[in-house]
């Protein structure tokens, strides 16, 4: 018999091993968790007790313990691509301008720290390549019920008349579909002629703030004069909040959190200023996956993030009041929780199965100013190994089919990965700019296995807090 298909987890209170084959958390005695450490180490020399062994042959008995690993690796929906690209394409961004009025400084486009990645520029979409893309999109969802269009950049409100020419010949292409309409904005633009057309378009909008005014001041800054922007977003928001109550339901912050900040000082504006009650907010660190330079995580913002969350844990329990939380890190617990239901235990993993961070290419789908598909607005443009078609010859299937399937690049480490089933590696964690590298994939395992353990220790801590 292998080894079994596990990993050893512990909390302040007890001992678990997560069971990869069945997808389960299961609670352990100190006794059996040393005894797998030393099975999972093959250390011979050490010898267990009858109270021991019995465990472990009861764990066996009922299913646990299992060395059964997936044959193959590949993703579930290979077979079902070709009707996905053809009739399921589900939402599309239109990138309706690669120019912006702010020069942020960890932007993706800036020429200095990611240079294998597009740069700023005046390029904009035509009006050309924007119907042909709705036209594209329309023959390419009949099987969808829901059609949703986004709006991107650069900064996409340089491009409102655009905007405005998209959304009226959609909503005539697709009439008598439900279309949601979304849009991510720098914020400064938010005039109220420009509310007041997406407000009655019932268009969501999600802004840019990266915490206090110190913080966001300091990294997003105007093209012209280099000057902060936090005052003029803080006081459109203040506008929208108060002249379109009912629109500003729908607005959404996006905040790209520098770790190398006090966590404290991003997080403190949520509880200072009322304008943020009510609002959605997203946060994800700096997106360092072409950079230069790597993103570091100091020891005081972790502990600083680990201590929020366990704040979110007694909110959810109902044990403290709601604002007293972050809503960053409320979002964060209940993403963590989503996916703890969806740990619903099975008998051990398929033949067939695939690291869980790969989504279906094109079902989401990036369109470039030039009318190139990528497949998202989260990979590097330039990146030919990212383009999977344009308008004028739809979608190329052959390297749709390449970064589906980026698990077989590293088969057999995969299949023996503990974290299969919250890997959140994408294709983008092997472009190696026009081309897919296993070897530039496995440098970034290191921190799924870190953010799968802090899921599982966020799990447990839920379910122990649940039980006391």
């Amino acid at each position: 018999m292998g080894l079994p298909f596990i990993h050893l987890v512990k909390s302040p209170l007890s001992h678990y091993f997560y069971e990869v084959n069945r997808n389960e958390i299961v609670s352990i005695e100190e006794n059996v968790y040393k005894a797998l450490r030393a099975i999972l180490r093959e250390d011979t020399e050490i010898t267990f007790d009858e109270k021991t062994e019995a465990a472990i042959q009861s764990l066996r008995v009922n299913g646990y313990l299992s060395d059964y690993r997936p044959k193959e690796i590949e993703h579930p929906a290979t077979p079902l691509l070709s009707y996905y690209l053809t009739h399921k394409v589900r939402k599309m961004i239109l990138q309706v301008t690669q120019n912006c009025n702010f020069r942020c400084t960890y932007c993706v486009y800036s020429e200095n720290l990611y240079e294998t990645q597009r740069s700023h520029s005046s390029k904009k979409m035509s009006w050309e390549t924007a119907r042909k893309a709705v036209d594209f999109y329309m023959e390419h969802s009949r099987d969808v019920d829901q059609i949703k269009i986004g709006f991107y950049g650069g900064e996409p409100l340089l491009e409102f008349e655009l905007i405005k020419k998209v959304i009226a010949y959609a909503d005539e292409v697709f009439d008598g579909k439900e279309i949601i309409y979304s849009i991510t904005t720098n914020g400064s633009l938010l005039t109220d002629s420009v509310v007041e057309y997406l407000a009655s378009h019932n268009i969501s909008v999600t802004i840019s703030l990266d915490g206090a005014k110190e913080i966001h001041d300091t990294s997003r800054r105007f093209a012209s004069d280099g000057r902060g922007s936090f005052d003029i977003i803080m006081s459109n928001i203040e506008n929208i909040k108060k002249k379109y109550p009912g629109f500003a339901k729908k607005l959404g912050i996006s905040m790209v959190v520098d770790p190398q900040n006090d966590y404290d000082k991003v997080n403190q504006i949520f509880f200072d200023d009322e304008k943020f009650s009510g609002l959605t907010v997203h946060s994800t660190p700096k997106d360092d996956v072409n950079a230069n330079e790597k993103t570091i995580f100091s020891d005081k913002y972790l502990a600083k993030s680990r201590y929020q969350m366990f704040l979110s844990c007694l909110s959810k329990l109902g044990w403290i009041e709601k604002e007293f939380v972050s809503p960053m890190n409320s979002e964060s617990l209940q993403n963590i929780l989503n996916r703890t239901m969806m740990l619903e235990p099975i008998v051990h993993l398929p033949e067939k199965t695939n690291p869980s961070g790969a989504c279906v290419p094109g079902t989401r789908l990036f369109v470039s100013v030039d009318g190139i598909f990528s497949l998202c607005e989260r990979v590097n443009e330039e990146s030919s190994a990212m383009q999977i078609g344009n308008l004028l010859n739809g979608f190329d299937l052959q390297k749709a089919y390449d970064v589906l399937n980026i698990g077989r690049l590293t088969q057999e480490h995969c299949q023996n990965c503990w974290a299969i089933n919250f890997c959140n590696l994408c294709a983008k964690h092997a472009d190696n700019n026009n081309s897919l590298s296993a070897e530039l994939k496995l440098t970034h395992c290191s921190n799924v296995y870190n953010s799968a353990e802090n899921d599982l220790k966020a799990m447990i801590l839920f379910k122990e807090l649940a039980n006391i």
